[in-house]
């Protein structure tokens, strides 16, 4: 049973290593993709409240929506960065202050795909999600050492 229990872990661990590094591969490749103007159209954040053995916790989602133009063709995106995009109230608020309804800003696009754009070339949360997948498989690995033990 500790071994079925540790390979699970090991497997969701891996999970999380896979999508913070691919998170943290695209946000790099993004580093090289050019930019242009581009205005905020609508910035909300949306409140999440997860109940789980009588513990609540809550995190906050920011949503953004902006325009921009490419060779004069008008695109919309809606992506802020690469990653995890559940961050705590403060780091909620100020992100829709700098990112408020009308602001300017800078919009990075894939120059292959002008469609693919974001505001921020950064992976979000692929530190936390890197340190979760690492702790989650080995101690995976350390509940299959003890049943063979």
């Amino acid at each position: 049973m500790l071994e079925f229990l540790g390979a699970i872990l090991i497997v969701i661990g891996a999970a999380f290593i896979v999508a913070a590094l691919v998170s943290k591969r695209r946000a790099n490749a993004a580093s090289s993709w050019p930019t242009v103007g581009g205005t905020i159209l609508k910035m909300e954040l949306v409140r999440h409240v997860n109940r789980r053995s009588g513990i609540t916790s809550v995190s906050y989602e920011p949503k953004v929506e902006y325009q921009y133009a490419v060779m004069g063709q008008p695109y919309t995106g809606k992506r802020l960065a690469f990653g995890t995009m559940r961050v705590k109230e403060a780091e909620g608020e100020q992100i829709r202050a700098k990112y408020r309804e009308g602001a300017q800003v800078a919009v990075h696009y894939n120059p292959e795909k002008p469609t693919e754009s974001l505001l921020e070339q950064s992976a979000m949360g692929s530190g936390v999600q890197l340190v979760i997948g690492i702790i989650m498989a080995v101690m995976g690995l350390a509940l299959i050492v003890i049943s063979l033990l």
